[in-house]
């Protein structure tokens, strides 16, 4: 649900690789087109109101998120429309929500369109194969499953595949249009040899940063998941309930890691007032695999006290994996090779400990001090061996206690 275009310079270079129409002046027509924005600080020129996909303010924030704002202010961020002028800075987050609940693609887009004559949407059905002739290599239709059956759809125009960063890929793959030699080895007829499954990223994040204050200024269990709370969000439209998963604020910013040389921000920082101990570790570290030997010593001694996170990510990752399919079967979940973290010049891990460092000098900033914050230093099992806040720590622990996040082709 939280609320982000994108920098302009990506599009900018997309429309530069060769793909007119994509640059971001042309694509930000659209933006304000489908959006209804409800946001108080804004740039009004790149927003807009009366669009499909309601986009507002979090109604619930915590006080630690307030002191966190200030201390990137006094940092040296300004405060900015991350969807508007300049992103570089910090931001209350967006939400994609309407009546303080998420406001979905389906809700916004497709809701108001399902009795359109020309639009006919099969729910529970599973596209199986792109129909391509094998003279022209033209798309006419799609192959799919409902009910156990199968079922045959032909296009007049175009097909359109969009099946997402993991699904879209294996349908091509079924379909004959991949690399060469992976779908002779699983007797695929090879309509065409594209490296699709290739270059597959992801915007990593890094679980291991929390901070402690003296003051009871962040979420708790207690608060979040009441009576009091469910009713006040099922009633009112208000309350912790209406939090994006605890996020409540972002700041973007660019490392002196970095090789770009625009203004462009290669790191995020995420705050969110609590953490995996908020919940006692019922759900939110199930959420992101945290294994006992790992939650225990680090998390578990924070259940008892006030903490917030900041989750560090890599927005613009030099390491990439892949993706093959596990059999000719289309309902078999394709096969991922992550490569998280394996650039040969360790750029990824350098700009994760910039971002440590990011992170520390904000905690020192008089808005957060007001509440005695202070770095937790549980030591992440695993990394002993190295002194602790020495970059060496930071890398290891990085390696140990960073997770998937945003997958991207």
């Amino acid at each position: 649900m939280v609320h982000i275009r994108g920098n302009k310079a990506d599009y900018n270079r997309w429309a530069n690789l060769g793909n007119p129409g994509w640059s971001y002046d042309e694509v930000l027509p659209y933006f304000r087109k489908s959006e209804d924005s409800t946001v108080k600080i804004a740039d009004e020129e790149y927003r807009s109101h009366g669009g499909l996909l309601t986009v507002s303010d979090v109604p619930y924030r915590t006080e630690s998120v307030h002191a966190f704002v200030k201390a990137c202010q006094e940092a040296g961020y300004p405060y900015v429309d991350y969807n508007g002028r300049n992103q570089l800075g910090v931001s209350y987050v967006q939400g994609a929500l309407r009546g303080c609940r998420r406001c979905s693609a389906e809700k916004a887009f497709i809701r108001p369109a399902r009795t359109r004559s020309n639009l006919h949407i099969r729910l529970n059905s599973h596209v199986t194969k792109v129909l391509i002739e094998p003279g022209t290599k033209r798309a006419y239709g799609v192959e799919y499953l409902h009910s156990n059956r199968k079922f045959v759809v032909n296009a007049t125009i175009e097909v359109i595949l969009s099946a997402g960063t993991f699904h879209s890929p294996q349908i091509l793959m079924l379909s004959g249009i991949g690399p060469r030699d992976h779908l002779l080895e699983l007797g695929i007829p090879l309509v065409q040899d594209l490296p699709v499954g290739k270059n597959l990223y992801d915007h990593l994040a890094f679980l291991g940063l929390m901070f402690t204050v003296n003051k009871p200024i962040v979420s708790f269990f207690w608060n979040t998941f009441s009576l009091r709370s469910l009713f006040e969000f099922l009633l009112f439209g208000r309350g912790p309930m209406t939090s994006l998963g605890g996020v409540e604020a972002l700041a973007y910013f660019k490392t002196n890691v970095t090789s770009y040389s625009e203004d462009y921000p290669d790191m995020e920082l995420i705050f969110i007032g609590g953490g995996l101990h908020t919940d006692f570790g019922t759900i939110y570290r199930r959420m992101f695999r945290v294994a006992d030997a790992w939650y225990y010593p680090i998390w578990q001694p924070l259940e008892t006290k006030y903490a917030y996170t900041i989750l560090p990510v890599n927005l613009h990752p030099k390491s990439h994996g892949h993706m093959r399919l596990r059999s000719t079967k289309p309902l078999d979940p394709p096969r991922f090779y992550g490569n998280y973290l394996t650039d040969p010049n360790n750029e990824d891990v350098k700009e994760f400990v910039a971002a440590v460092r990011e992170s520390q000098r904000i905690m020192r900033s008089p808005a957060l001090q007001r509440y005695g914050a202070k770095q937790v230093k549980a030591v992440v099992p695993g990394c002993e061996m190295h002194q602790y806040d020495g970059d060496a720590y930071w890398e290891c622990a990085i390696r140990h206690l960073t997770t998937a996040f945003h997958t991207i082709r």
